[in-house]
């Protein structure tokens, strides 16, 4: 059975004998209740300010607390955090105050104090009523969760500012690799194999293999200094993101592994393949390195790749299926890391660094790349790149 509503003869005595003063009762009590929310809307309205300092959302906060206050013309207001103290003009201390924490973590960093500077009726707790209790500690866990995002935003940019640091310390780095480095390697490697023509007639077999192992660790390293600054510079030499045709990245990639499809007499194919926001090289050489490992890691079967594209919520997934020898996914992370090999070098050529180029290239551009493989059954290498504008969902 439903409740009815409460007549005025339910209400207390006072009021149900005076009609005139229950209806001045109830509308003081909106207009509290209507400058509590308008306290909280304010609040809300500072903190969203678009570049504001932790010290402004004080300096306004605090000038919203007397007035949302049942007595605004004797109230004041304090907060403290970290040291610093923000006040009302005019703030005393009294002993008609109340009080709430500002916590972080469930730790107290600062408070939230409104005062009155001269007595008021008693109310449920002193001059203050519950609501005024319920509003001021609404107060304090809001900057608290203020100061927690703040402090998430600072560590946030000094994360970034050390990561565009270590890159540019590693752009250096690779810089000074690719030119201080190669020219003794070039140098080591020559004058070894010009050792082998003028006395290789005086040297026996074995000398002569030490002098082959020298020449090919001097190449190895050179194509390993050479794809570390490639790495590199992924993040920091990368073209234009916008609008690329995906199949003309692929067909660049197949037609730049001509050579080696055509050694390894492998069949290269693709679907129809949508326009999408990338850099137009980088997803060429995307494409090349997945393609040319496809072909690398081969079965006993002719090499077959086939490249194709679905739609997903906010991306394209691509697709890059191949019927090589496979990859255990137990090596899942482990491959996608720079210089990482799981297989040696006598077997398969290469330094283990293109998966990690990969990888570094589809984070720049916004997406994740995975695997789906067993050892002998082929792999399938996904990767997902953000539609081009004219696509996305409205």
């Amino acid at each position: 059975m439903s409740k009815q509503p409460k007549s005025l003869a339910t209400l207390p005595e006072k009021h149900a004998a005076a009609p005139a003063e229950t209806e001045e009762f109830l509308k003081h009590g909106l207009r509290e209740r209507v400058k509590e929310l308008t306290c909280l809307y304010g609040l809300s309205k500072i903190v969203e300010k678009k570049d504001i300092s932790l010290d402004q959302i004080f300096e306004e906060t605090v000038l919203l607390l007397p007035i949302s206050w049942r007595y605004p013309d004797v109230a004041c207001g304090r907060i403290c955090f970290g040291g610093r103290v923000f006040e009302t003009p005019g703030f005393e201390e009294s002993q008609w105050c109340q009080s709430a924490d500002i916590r972080v973590n469930d730790r107290p960093v600062g408070s939230v104090q409104v005062s009155y500077r001269e007595a008021r009726p008693e109310e449920d707790e002193g001059p203050f009523l519950k609501e005024e209790r319920d509003l001021i500690d609404a107060i304090a866990e809001r900057l608290g969760r203020v100061i927690e995002r703040n402090r998430a935003q600072t560590a946030l940019a000094h994360n970034a500012e050390e990561l565009a640091r270590s890159n540019k310390d590693l752009e250096q780095f690779a810089y000074v690799a690719s030119h201080d480095l190669q020219e003794p390697l070039r140098m080591v490697g020559g004058y070894v194999q010009l050792l082998k023509r003028r006395y290789g007639n005086q040297l026996d077999q074995q000398a002569t293999e030490f002098m082959d192992f020298a020449v090919d660790g001097a190449k190895r390293m050179q194509q390993m200094i050479n794809d570390l600054l490639t790495f590199s510079r992924v993040g920091t030499h990368g073209g234009e993101i916008e609008t690329t045709d995906a199949a003309a990245a692929a067909d660049d990639a197949i037609a730049d592994l001509k050579m080696a499809i055509a050694r390894e007499s492998a069949e290269v194919t693709r679907d129809d393949l949508p326009e999408v926001t990338a850099d137009r090289a980088q997803l060429t050489q995307l494409f090349q390195n997945l393609i040319g490992n496809a072909i690398k890691f081969r079965g006993d079967a002719r090499p077959r790749v086939h490249i194709s594209a679905e739609r997903e919520q906010n991306a394209w997934r691509f697709a890059v299926e191949d019927n090589g020898i496979g990859i255990d996914p137990q090596y899942a992370d482990r491959i996608f890391t720079i210089f990482q090999r799981l297989h040696g070098s006598d077997k398969y050529k290469g330094t283990g660094i293109g998966l990690a180029v990969c990888k570094r290239i589809v984070e720049r551009h916004g997406g994740r790349i995975w695997f789906e493989s067993q050892p002998g059954e082929g792999t399938t290498f996904y990767f997902t790149v953000p539609y081009g504008k004219e696509q996305r969902p409205q």
